[in-house]
């Protein structure tokens, strides 16, 4: 199972810390040594380290990983390491101070002896065939990177230049830039101070003990307790200002906060306690019933009348933000038919979107 693991860990970043940090490879530095090569073994371009970590962020970027641009140190801990020996090759890497560049001494090596073949596409697909046998482990994303890799390796074969697949995502999302640090304080337990300021309100200070992050329609959310004001708040990133890890307060970790209940019943993060569970029932069209089936608003969802003219859904949800916003997408294909606290919202907020006000 180690080695499945490792065979996952090495070309997925969605799984990067099923095994320990210490044992398995980092996918982002993998993927960092790839694109320096890929560099240094390009005609008629020069580049230095700033070049190359802007490679790098670029090839992160289009592969829908989630990672800052590599700083300086980085890329030079990266061009060492190669050097070394130690990752199996030596690469011939210098640097021309005059110039301010990186290159190949021997400009016909490459690293691409260790490219990923049609035989470790085969290893990878019987790992995740394994790993979708264990409760708990989310396979969506490593699917995907699997379709890509296949995508690109029958590409080369038919020396097909374009790709027949496109996935969605969105570019320069702020607030990227604090997922690491972020990610490895919730790991350690270690509380963190966050200047944060909301788009409607001034900048405050917020000492929070880190419980989890998730990811919500392309913004990422830091789930945790507020100390000051004694509960549970979600903080997205792209709203963080800065982030001071240099503190000894005392992680406080609440009784009452459990990851898998907390988002049970709510879509997105917002949860409001003081509302409760309510049962949605919306009716849909025939037409748009088929997309829901197809593609459930929540887990709970309930079929619970289908004839002709109408479906009828049902869902045990806390009322939010997310929610409304949800609804609202279908548009005239839906109705709400309870609870009657949520159909007069929906119905002041299309007033005011017909009104223009």
């Amino acid at each position: 199972m180690f080695i499945i693991l490792i065979i996952v860990q090495r070309y997925t970043p969605s799984v990067q810390y099923i095994c320990t940090q210490k044992k398995v490879s980092n996918i982002n530095q993998i993927i960092r040594y790839k694109i320096i090569d890929s560099c240094l073994r390009r005609k008629g371009r020069k580049y230095n380290w700033k070049d190359l970590a802007e490679a790098c962020a670029d090839a992160f970027d289009e592969n829908g990983i989630i990672a800052a641009t590599p700083s300086r140190r980085t890329i030079m801990g990266d061009i060492s390491r190669m050097r070394s020996g130690i990752l199996g090759y030596e690469a011939p890497i210098i640097y021309k101070k005059a110039e301010d560049i990186y290159l190949y001494e021997d400009s016909n090596f490459s690293i691409s002896g260790n490219t990923l073949t049609n035989g470790d596409l085969h290893e990878l697909r019987s790992a995740l065939t394994i790993l979708k046998q264990f409760n708990g482990i989310q396979v969506e994303e490593i699917e995907q990177i699997v379709t890509k890799i296949e995508d690109t390796l029958l590409r080369k074969e038919k020396n097909e230049p374009d790709s027949v697949i496109r996935f969605d995502r969105t570019q320069n999302l702020k607030g990227l830039d604090f997922l690491p640090i972020l990610h490895r304080h919730t790991l350690n337990k270690q509380v963190l101070r966050i200047q944060y300021q909301p788009f409607d309100k001034a900048v405050s200070t917020i000492l929070i003990s880190p419980y989890l992050l998730k990811e919500y329609n392309k913004r990422w959310y830091l789930i945790g307790y507020n100390h000051k004001k004694a509960t549970i708040q979600n903080l997205a990133l792209d709203r963080i200002i800065k982030v001071d890890t240099e503190l000894i307060e005392k992680f406080t970790l609440v009784s009452y906060f459990d990851k898998e209940y907390y988002f049970r019943s709510i879509i997105g993060v917002s949860r409001n306690e003081e509302v409760g569970i309510q049962k949605i029932v919306i009716e849909t069209t025939p037409l748009q019933a088929n997309y829901i089936k197809t593609k459930p608003i929540h887990e709970s969802q309930n079929l619970e009348e289908e004839t002709p003219t109408k479906s009828v859904f049902s869902y045990k949800l806390i009322p939010n933000f997310e929610l409304e916003s949800q609804l609202l997408s279908y548009g005239e294909h839906i109705k709400i038919l309870a609870p009657e606290s949520l159909k007069f919202k929906m119905k002041a907020r299309y007033r005011k979107m017909a009104s223009g006000e």
